[in-house]
């Protein structure tokens, strides 16, 4: 899964580097840094769950203690096109009509299948909203 992840967020501009050690990867552009959050596949539907609200409460945590910066959150979707498989699919439509992803500036970056999707804040709710027609056609 980081190996995905930078990849993907090489193709942005993104190089690994130093600057948030409270979370699982850190990553600069010119002046900006982004720290993020890795969510790899769990064995459960529960367990993609509980990872899910346990790392956007991490970024959150992350987001009081420094108000300035990216935040991300990195999900594993290999699974989640088989409707009835464990994946964070459950988890990211619970948040489907929340404000958290845009008013914390967290994005969100879906790997695991094909090309990564990189979302920044103020496109991930829209995305959302329309997941699992995208999953369907992906």
């Amino acid at each position: 899964m980081a190996a995905a992840a930078t990849t993907a967020l090489a193709a942005h501009g993104y190089q690994p580097a130093e600057g948030w050690p409270e979370l699982d990867a850190s990553y600069q552009r010119g002046l900006e840094s982004l720290g993020l959050v890795l969510l790899a596949g769990r064995a459960d539907a529960f367990a993609h769950l509980q990872a899910f609200e346990d790392g956007m409460q991490c970024l959150l945590a992350a987001r009081q203690q420094r108000p300035v910066g990216g935040l991300a959150l990195a999900v594993d979707l290999s699974a989640a096109a088989q409707r009835h498989a464990a994946s964070y699919r459950r988890a990211l439509n619970k948040y489907q009509n929340s404000v958290v992803f845009e008013d914390a500036g967290i994005g969100l970056l879906l790997a695991g299948s094909g090309d990564a999707v990189w979302l920044q804040p103020a496109e991930v709710n829209a995305f959302l909203r329309g997941l699992d027609r995208w999953l369907t056609l992906g």
